[in-house]
């Protein structure tokens, strides 16, 4: 059940069957919520069966009509009055939250009232079974608990970055999608930080993940940390199988949380790596300072720990040498201390796109690389096929720039639409566009350069960075007589000796040399890399000459 109480210092810790449930800290005055059958309306949703029920509110699957899309409808179990206040505060901290973009992050879509009054929110619907449902079946693997709880708090740095604390982190608020990708849900304890001082006093969240300064009802004094708190017990519970604080009732548990250090995970389970019991530990620091400072800080080290460790070349070579020395000197080296072990860096990423040209009334041409002898430059009526490759998986961005300077995106979108990028990404190594080999995209439009933008990077890119923007205010990319094939690779000229212009073999970018600054294309290429290097290692472009068909 949902728990109700006064928000005074007489506050009394919830009883042993209330542990696992939100605290909500309102006090409404309540109206009993109405139950929805199959086939009734939630506003203009029409209901197709319950998906659960909890202590706060009842979900729904139901069916957007207008939209033709499926979605989750959370109806409140009990509402205060509709004049009340609070129920406009729900309101607007449910528009902010639908702002909140990234992948692993349930949309808001809508909120409303029905015809009684009740409001709702609808949300994006995942489908699939909740992290806690995952832990009743089976115990992760040490990896797979790093990988769901590292996108986790990648998801809920967003959140923070925007001022939101989501107070209620835990097992059954966490979705894994058919994928197995985990994906955040129920901000309705979130608080933000421009309201905390309105909110003195509250005791809310569910009481086994909540951090010390929620049990000490300060919620004036939450920030990330405190989530990043629940995540430590989210992966304790993970790596262990039970939680850290384990009283049988409140009183005992508050005084656990805010008293006694947890058992370190490996004295449960010795196989547990060294470097993830020390995260885990690090994120149930008593002392918010203690704690790593963000999201984004515990995300990386969760990635360090899945990364295979360095192992030093010397016990090898001092064997080969027979000199005992040297490979006591490198058990040393290699002998654990209480920092993770040292991590082997990732190959640097690399990659190229190829272009394939057809045309119907030159078959001698037909699925010719752009990079031979006489297919270049193309004309209106080819048609072409782009296939990128990296050299190890990564996530991968591909975006084509026209003559007119415009970007149309094409993978991982829906090619055309900046709106439809995919809710859940997966690294590739190879690509082609179109995805069916043996379809084409005919080239058309102005005369002028084409360019085909390669982009790749180690972690899905942030919600927050909106390429759309990035590529906006472009210039315009004429054929001039310039080449008609220019590719480039992180702001260097690559396979075109007569743009290396510079005796010394340089082919960085300089505006300054009078080559660069009559050629379009390489005035944009800057432009696009200085916007972009802070976000992808690899940054790889092919630009092709395209003409009219009367054009010589």
């Amino acid at each position: 059940m949902t728990s109700t109480r006064d928000t005074g210092p007489s506050l009394s810790p919830p009883n042993v069957a209330e542990l696992d449930e939100t605290l909500s800290a309102r006090r409404p005055d309540h109206r009993e919520g109405t139950a929805y059958l199959s086939g009734s309306r939630i506003g203009r949703y029409v209901v197709e069966r319950l998906l659960g029920q909890g202590g706060f509110g009842t979900v729904y699957l139901a069916r957007d009509e207008q939209l033709d899309r499926v979605v989750a409808i959370k109806v409140p179990n009990h509402i205060d009055r509709a004049d009340s206040p609070e129920l406009a505060r729900i309101f607007a901290e449910a528009q902010t939250i639908a702002k909140l973009k990234h992948p692993a992050i349930v949309a808001v879509h809508d909120v409303g009232h029905t015809d009684l009054g009740t409001p709702f929110v609808v949300m994006e619907y995942v489908e699939g079974h909740t992290l806690k449902e995952l832990m009743a079946s089976e115990r992760p693997s040490p990896a797979r608990a790093a990988t769901i709880l590292r996108e986790v708090a990648e998801a809920v740095h967003q959140a923070h970055k925007q001022g939101f604390v989501h107070r209620d982190l835990k097992p059954s608020n966490v979705i894994l999608d058919l994928a197995g990708q985990p994906h955040v849900l129920d901000f309705g304890l979130s608080l933000h930080e421009s309201t905390q001082r309105a909110h003195a006093g509250e005791y809310a969240g569910t009481l086994p993940y909540m951090a010390p300064e929620q049990v000490r009802r300060e919620p004036e004094r939450l920030d990330g940390r405190t989530d990043v708190w629940a995540l430590g017990v989210v992966l304790y519970e993970l790596l262990t199988g039970r939680r850290p604080f384990r009283g049988e009732r409140a009183e005992i548990l508050e005084d656990e949380i805010l008293h006694r250090e947890p058992k370190p995970p490996r004295q449960i389970d010795d196989s547990i790596p060294v470097p993830l019991e020390q995260v885990c530990l690090r994120c149930l620091a008593k002392s918010v300072t203690d704690r790593y400072s963000t999201a984004a800080d515990l995300a990386a080290d969760l990635g360090r720990c899945l990364r295979p460790p360095r192992r030093s070349a010397l016990p090898a070579i001092a064997v080969a040498i027979g000199v005992v020395a040297l490979s006591l000197l490198a058990a040393w080296s290699v002998w654990p201390g209480t920092s993770p072990e040292p991590i082997a860096p990732m190959a640097e990423l690399s990659g190229r796109i190829n272009v394939y040209v057809s045309h119907e009334a030159l078959p001698a041409r037909d699925l010719r690389e752009v990079r031979s002898a006489g297919v270049l430059p193309l004309r209106s009526g080819d048609a072409v096929r782009f296939e990128a490759n990296v050299s190890r998986p990564a996530y991968v961005y591909l975006v084509l720039i026209d003559s007119a300077g415009d970007a149309v995106p094409i993978y991982p979108w829906t090619p055309g639409e900046w709106e439809q990028r995919p809710a859940q990404e997966t690294p590739v190594a190879r690509l082609s566009a179109p995805a069916d080999l043996q379809q084409f995209w005919p080239v058309q439009g102005e005369s002028g350069m084409e360019t085909a933008l390669l982009m790749a990077r180690d972690t899905p890119l942030p919600a927050d960075v909106q390429l759309r923007e990035v590529f906006q205010g472009l210039s315009p990319q004429p054929a001039d007589d310039g080449p008609p094939l220019v590719e480039m690779e992180n702001g260097q000229i690559r396979g075109d000796e007569q743009l290396a212009w510079s005796s010394s073999g340089d082919r960085s970018f300089d505006l300054h040399r009078p080559q660069h600054r009559w050629h379009a294309v390489l005035r944009n290429q800057k432009q696009i890399h200085d916007r972009l290097r802070s976000h992808f290692p690899l940054i790889y472009a092919i630009n092709l000459k395209h003409v009219e068909n009367d054009e010589p």
